[in-house]
């Protein structure tokens, strides 16, 4: 059972993480004065510029960070289920969080609107990751 909700509290954070990250972005594209965006469609040089950055930040750290957790995890012969996690949700959760902060300094910090929903947002990543990380201690 344990297992199971370390990976449902694992997943759940990864969604959470992702969501408030956009709405770090969408904080930041307003902040810049773009208000409305067409997803797929065609937007303002800024927005894509922003987007086609934070991709390029995305990625290749998730996919080196995962393979790092992978390697440094497999060494330390921990379960595959938790090396997985690591590689697969852990990873890009952290780089969410990461890039989600850099995206709330860029928009002016504490200084802009929106904070309290942001720091609501990100609380709620934090308990999914802290249930995760319980679920987890109570296997061992």
């Amino acid at each position: 059972m344990g297992q199971v909700m370390q990976i449902a509290a694992s997943a759940v954070a990864f969604l959470l993480a992702a969501k408030a990250h956009g709405r770090e972005l969408r904080l930041e594209r307003e902040a810049a004065g773009v208000m409305k965006v067409v997803f797929g469609g065609d937007n303002p040089p800024l927005v894509e510029a922003l987007w086609s950055a934070e991709r390029l930040r995305f990625w290749p750290t998730t996919i080196a960070l995962g393979i790092a957790a992978a390697i440094l995890l497999a060494k330390g012969s921990w379960p595959r289920a938790t090396i997985a996690q690591a590689a697969l949700l852990w990873a890009p959760t952290l780089v969410f969080v990461a890039l989600g902060v850099a995206s709330f300094m860029r928009a002016g910090g504490l200084d802009r609107g929106g904070v309290l929903g942001s720091v609501c947002w990100w609380a709620l990543c934090a308990a999914a990751l802290t249930l995760a990380l319980q679920a987890g201690l109570c296997r061992s």
